[in-house]
């Protein structure tokens, strides 16, 4: 039985994305080629003022090419989400299923706004980010629920609060076709915890008017800090292997 086309799995901040997806990797077993490519933004020391999300979805488009995968599944947690959307957006051929895990913006009008409060935070992740980073985790979470982040983990992203800084602003100055999204017919698939901002499930509502072919999966007691593909790989693999055997129309 021939395996899978291949799948790129693209992280957020906490972790690299080798790390982050080991174990939903695993789960998904070996006719699954798996590739991992982390964000640019986490390359460059300190990030450039002129970091644009284009860096990221040319990265990508070239890395593809290097790898000669001509057609593939794509994955993308929080900021990696956002840049699969954009990428999704500008070279939808080459995509054959879309899946966000709580994209961290979806380059709407709306998310901007509920943006404010983190666009505040982007001077004091460059001058302080011992104070900005408490206040940011908090802002990925629901209100009222408190978290405790473990002592221990896996290694954190260098410069993670220039990153943060460097991802805000260049949210805020991309844009995406609408009408290329709205256009993509593969499957989308939409994964978020019940536990995380509600910012989160009014996007996935966006999102959902937008593509053609979408659905949304919640994880109770999840949240942004403890993702589904973490905290529940087996089921994400499943998710992700029933997503894949669709059919796929071209775009």
């Amino acid at each position: 039985m021939p395996g899978h086309p291949p799948c790129i799995f693209l992280p957020g901040i906490l972790a690299p994305a080798v790390v982050r997806y080991a174990e939903l990797i695993r789960e998904l077993g070996p006719k699954v080629r798996g590739y991992t490519k982390e964000l640019e933004i986490y390359t460059l020391s300190p990030p450039p003022d002129d970091y644009a999300i284009i860096d990221e979805v040319d990265a990508l488009l070239h890395w593809t090419r290097r790898a000669k995968l001509e057609g593939f599944h794509l994955y993308g947690h929080s900021g990696g989400g956002a840049v699969a959307l954009a990428f999704t957006a500008a070279y939808p051929k080459l995509v054959l299923s879309l899946t966000l895990d709580e994209a961290a913006f979806d380059f709407s009008e709306e998310m901007r706004g509920d943006l404010a409060e983190h666009q505040e935070l982007q001077r004091l992740m460059r001058e302080d980010p011992a104070r900005a980073m408490p206040r940011f985790m908090q802002l990925e979470l629901k209100p009222g629920f408190e978290f405790t982040p473990p002592a221990t983990g896996p290694r954190l992203l260098p410069n993670r609060p220039a990153g943060i800084a460097a991802l805000l602003r260049a949210f805020e100055q991309h844009t995406v076709d609408l009408n290329a999204l709205g256009g993509f017919r593969r499957p989308v698939l939409y994964t978020r915890g019940s536990l995380s901002a509600d910012r989160y499930e009014r996007s996935a509502e966006r999102l959902g008017k937008i593509f053609p072919d979408f659905r949304e999966v919640v994880f109770e007691g999840l949240h942004h800090l403890n993702t589904s593909n973490q905290a529940e790989p087996a089921r994400v693999a499943e998710l992700l292997l029933d997503l894949w055997t669709e059919e796929r129309p071209d775009n």
